[in-house]
């Protein structure tokens, strides 16, 4: 290895390091300040697609800190929001049968399944705590996503708080590996996944929100409208 190359590894180490770092801060001082409002009536968990192996660290870790809150009734319920995008299971679904595996109540865990990107994610679990009567809303997922969708959780009124998990307290908080049977959670209309259905193009305009801001937009006018009558 020449001293170039041990430069640039010494390097990206340091950089994924320091992301480690700032990330886990970060989700520390979200999760103190978002306590001080606790319990919410619900929280958002984003999906993650699944496979019949089993489900992969990303909704490993999702799912688990989420069951977490729940059961120190940090959240009253839990909306786990995804379509079936990749592969044939709706990922909402699956999530929830993980959930109630774990402690949930199937009466407290709830499924959404038609977003597609992170961004519908927040969308339509919103839309499903409006309708459930649900109004202090938390987004629950993994630090890099929250951070994501700062932005938009800020056009919410009231705001749906941040409360991603903490990398070094993830893995102390539930060891299990339960097992489910996605049967249930199948969709029989699956034909292609999202990444052929759409252009690479098409799918980051999804991932950046171009359509869930269109959607905002008549949301405001419905509601404009409705309170002028």
């Amino acid at each position: 290895m020449t001293v170039l190359t041990r430069y640039f590894a010494l390097l990206i180490m340091t950089t994924l390091l320091s992301a480690c770092i700032f990330f886990n801060n970060n989700s520390s001082k979200l999760y103190k300040r978002a306590i001080k409002k606790a319990p919410y009536d619900a929280g958002i968990v984003p999906g993650v697609p699944w496979v019949e192996s089993g489900w992969d660290t990303a909704m490993k870790g999702r799912v688990i800190w989420a069951v977490h809150l729940y059961l120190r009734g940090l959240v009253k319920n839990l909306i786990f929001s995804g379509g079936a995008v990749y592969t044939p299971y709706y990922e909402g679904k699956i999530m929830c049968l993980y959930a109630q595996q774990l402690g949930v109540p199937a009466e407290h865990c709830f499924a959404e399944i038609k977003a597609e990107h992170s961004v519908e994610n927040v969308y339509f679990g919103k839309k499903i705590a409006d309708s459930l009567g649900f109004t202090s809303v938390a987004l629950l997922t993994d630090p890099f996503q929250a951070a994501l969708l700062k932005r938009l959780l800020k056009k919410y009124k009231p705001h749906i708080a941040r409360i991603p998990f903490i990398v070094d307290t993830l893995p102390l908080i539930n060891k299990s590996n339960p097992i489910i049977s996605g049967v249930s959670a199948r969709n029989p209309n699956f034909t292609v996944s999202l990444a052929e259905r759409e252009t690479k193009w098409q799918r980051l305009q999804g991932t950046r929100g171009k359509k869930v801001k269109k959607w905002l937009r008549k949301d405001r006018r419905l509601r404009r409208s409705a309170k002028s009558k």
